[in-house]
């Protein structure tokens, strides 16, 4: 006996997933300048374009499959032989695919398309955003960020989803006197606060949800963010 959800799930990443994987990559690996170990290969067809059917196959498994597992990042790392897609759940790293590295590079193109990157770029950090919709048909934005390593171009996607990120402090799990003392502090009409921890610990979340119980009508909220994070109707 097995839930139907369950069978769905692997069935597309068994079958239509790995189907993707292989039609792209049975384009050989061309000479390129991200891996510092590759050897020129003359004669070799070239890699998949970003463009490629597969390819956006594989980026779509990619987003749903984030959103159903509240991925709070997905990190696309190349290597030397294998290059690894991962996420970040509940702050700690997990691996999700390894992938051929031809593959790879034409997700990230893809993605970097999607956000507005520039494609061409590969030897200096770079950031972009998407803007997509969740299979539940709501927004969640993604912040992407590029920069260069020993074996080709990472890319990370931090995921912002509006309704995990804009809570009440009681749904953050403040209760008693820390709610209290929450409060009290975002109240003060001067002074500064600090919100450290490691990532993915919930700092994002915690300051836009201090935001959303700031920002009435009556009041003018503005941020200075670099890059900005999300965009709220309530704040500038």
């Amino acid at each position: 006996m097995a839930n139907p959800l369950d069978i769905e799930k692997y069935r597309v990443e068994v079958y239509s997933l790995a189907k993707s994987v292989s039609g792209a990559g049975s384009a050989k690996t061309s000479a390129g300048m991200a891996n510092f170990e590759r050897r020129l290969e003359v004669g070799k067809l070239k890699d998949p374009d970003a463009q490629d059917q597969h390819i956006v196959n594989i980026v779509y498994w990619l987003l749903q499959y984030a959103f159903e597992q509240r991925a709070s990042d997905t990190h696309l790392e190349p290597r030397r032989d294998e290059d690894k897609e991962r996420f970040r759940i509940d702050g700690i790293l997990h691996l999700v695919y390894e992938l051929p590295s031809n593959v790879m590079t034409a997700m990230i193109s893809r993605l970097k398309i999607l956000g507005r990157i520039d494609v061409a770029e590969k030897r200096r950090p770079q950031d972009g955003r998407i803007k997509t919709i969740a299979p539940n048909s709501h927004a969640v934005e993604l912040r992407l960020s590029t920069m260069p390593s020993a074996f080709g171009e990472k890319l990370v996607m931090r995921i912002f989803d509006p309704e995990v990120l804009l809570r009440n402090f009681t749904q953050l799990g403040l209760v008693d006197q820390d709610c209290i003392h929450r409060r009290a502090m975002t109240l003060r009409s001067h002074g500064v606060v600090l919100v450290t921890d490691p990532t993915g610990s919930g700092k994002t979340t915690t300051l836009y949800s201090t935001l959303k119980s700031l920002a009435e009508e009556s009041v003018n909220v503005s941020t200075i963010e670099d890059p900005i994070e999300m965009v709220v109707d309530a704040y500038n």
